[in-house]
């Protein structure tokens, strides 16, 4: 990344896109804190990344992450809330929400390893929204999904977004499918912001 500076205030959609290797993922991984900037700084609400990500302000699926594959689905969320710090009771609520909100129903008892490659994309999604967090990074989140899944999940995310307040950054090489409901438009190339804009 080269001089990467932009300033986002109440946008509860934010597409970030660009060809692959152009520093999208490195980006997230700044923004959420999980690796430093060799220059310059990150402020979320005045606060730096590390400490925003442990009030829990963030929700993150990342593009590439293991799951528990020996837990169940409920188990897996459930153990993930917990982490979170909400009681047992908040957990098991928390996590009946989102595996309704995901449609995961059917397959909330399954174990994970069972699950097909989209389902575990699915879970993946699902996990970043656990806790109501108010910053949402998902890094191409609706890989590997069929399209009329894609379609459920982008309605599952922009009400999301609308209902609590939250501002969503969204990796995606999928600009047709949510540029009609996405706020800005975040343009990587080579390692600079190239665009910064209306979608």
């Amino acid at each position: 990344l080269r001089g990467v500076s932009f300033t986002l205030v109440d946008e509860p959609l934010v597409i970030l896109a660009g060809p692959n290797g152009s520093g999208k993922t490195t980006l997230v991984r700044i923004i959420d804190g999980e690796i430093s900037p060799s220059r310059g700084l990150v402020s979320i609400n005045g606060l730096s990344p590390y400490v925003a990500r442990a009030r829990g302000f963030f929700g993150v699926m990342p593009q590439e992450a293991m799951l528990h594959e020996y837990l169940s689905v409920r188990e897996y969320l459930y153990y993930l809330a917990l982490i979170q710090g909400l009681s047992r009771h908040e957990a098991k609520r928390e996590v009946n929400r989102i595996i309704d909100d995901f449609m995961l129903q059917e397959h909330a008892s399954a174990k994970i390893e069972y699950l097909s490659g989209g389902l575990k994309r699915r879970v993946l999604l699902a996990q970043a929204f656990l806790g109501s967090p108010r910053i949402l990074l998902l890094d191409e989140p609706t890989v590997g999904l069929d399209p009329e899944m894609r379609v459920k999940l982008w309605d599952v995310v922009v009400k999301y977004a609308r209902e609590r307040g939250s501002t969503i950054i969204l990796v995606t090489h999928y600009i047709d499918e949510v540029k009609d409901i996405a706020s800005r438009v975040l343009l990587l190339y080579k390692g600079q912001l190239v665009f910064n804009g209306n979608p």
